[in-house]
């Protein structure tokens, strides 16, 4: 990593000179190259926080460097207001946090919703790690008949949580990577996406996983946990249910509800097509460009 770093950053310090600003996303490793880079070209920093730092982030030395990298920004903004809490905390820093969310791309929405199906399908799409908590998901799904779960995505996870589906009895297919398209397909033709997301070691939590915004594009209701920058965007925009994070029980009885209550999903998949639109790049792409441009 750190000759690919140091490979970048020259490059990159290149490509400065022709440039009026750096954008730099996460605060780590990118924020630290163009925090140099910066520092190379005298070009203004902008960075873009997608999650709060890492929790090995949050003690010395690497404390201080988030504190160093930040304070060389003239604006870091972050995708809501979770995660702008998360950096305030670590670099105690007010004045230059921005909260803006990212836009989503609208799609013309199915006039009959698959949810008039016998068989419900559940879509997770993400990568397998024990953050996104699948095997939460897993086990709130055991038992539940007429409930089919896809699984797109790879990661270190992966065959511990396909041994698991096979233990619990979950009718679980693991389709690996997906193409952006073919994620959206799916996406239009499930009945809800579930975002079960845990709290991790030293209080991490996801920012705002992007296909919650992507799955309201196409229509879909979201069951997450309230960890982050997920609970947030339910708790503000509607379009699905929230549930306790790591809790098989309370994630599996948001899903029942989402998934049986015929009046419930109307009105979800109403709130969820509303909130696609409030964040589509037509409203939002002019905000992020004036941040670019201004800091």
């Amino acid at each position: 990593l750190p000759p690919f770093l140091s490979a970048f950053a020259l490059e990159a310090a290149v490509l400065a000179t022709r440039c009026d600003a750096i954008v730099a996303h996460w605060l780590l490793p990118m924020g630290a190259v163009g925090a140099l880079v910066a520092s190379m070209t005298s070009r203004p920093l902008r960075l873009v926080a997608h999650s709060g730092p890492p929790a090995v982030a949050r003690v010395p030395p690497l404390s201080g460097l988030v504190r160093s990298i930040a304070g060389m920004a003239t604006s870091i903004a972050c995708v809501s207001e979770s995660v702008a809490g998360e950096v305030r905390r670590v670099t105690g820093d007010r004045a230059r946090l921005v909260a803006i969310p990212l836009g989503v791309d609208l799609r013309p929405i199915a006039l009959d919703p698959p949810s008039r199906r016998a068989v419900r399908r559940v879509l997770f799409a993400g990568r397998l790690v024990p953050l996104k908590g699948v095997d939460v998901l897993l086990r709130a799904l055991a038992g539940l008949r007429g409930v089919e779960l896809t699984v797109a995505g790879e990661g270190p996870e992966a065959g511990r949580l396909q041994d698991l589906a096979r233990r619990l009895g979950v009718p679980a297919r693991f389709v690996g990577v997906l193409p952006r398209e073919e994620i959206l397909q799916a996406m239009s033709a499930a009945d809800v996406l579930a975002v079960p997301s845990r709290i991790g070691r030293g209080g991490r939590v996801e920012g705002l996983p992007r296909v919650i915004p992507e799955a309201w594009s196409c229509g879909l209701p979201v069951v997450a946990t309230s960890a982050g920058g997920s609970g947030e965007a339910l708790s503000l925009r509607g379009g699905g249910l929230l549930a306790l994070p790591g809790d098989p029980g309370d994630l599996r009885r948001a899903l029942r509800a989402a998934l049986e209550d015929p009046d419930l999903r109307d009105r979800m998949r109403s709130e969820a097509i509303a909130a696609a639109a409030a964040l589509s790049w037509d409203v939002v792409g002019e905000r992020w460009a004036d941040w670019a441009r201004k800091g």
